[in-house]
């Protein structure tokens, strides 16, 4: 009886070891989850409250205009065609 005693003292010493661990571990999950969900609830709705970008900033945040490769064949395309028509 003594002996079922001792196990049932060692395995709730165990259990509580290990609720002192998992419950804090628990508790950061779950708030880093809601810090991040309320991160991106913020974001989105600071998203809807911004003016639409005006033409001028569209085109600017496009960059530069990309030149169209020339027709001579200076493009990687048109040297790897030519190397294996050779």
């Amino acid at each position: 009886m003594r002996r079922l005693a001792v196990i049932v003292v060692v395995a709730l010493a165990i259990a509580l070891i290990a609720s002192l661990v998992v419950l804090p571990l628990g508790v950061v999950i779950i708030l880093t989850a809601l810090y991040a969900t309320g991160g991106a609830i913020a974001v989105s709705w600071a998203n809807r409250r911004a003016e639409p970008p005006s033409d001028d900033q569209r085109r600017a945040d496009d960059g530069p205009t990309p030149r169209p490769l020339s027709s001579k064949g200076w493009g990687v395309h048109s040297w790897v065609t030519r190397r294996n028509s050779r």
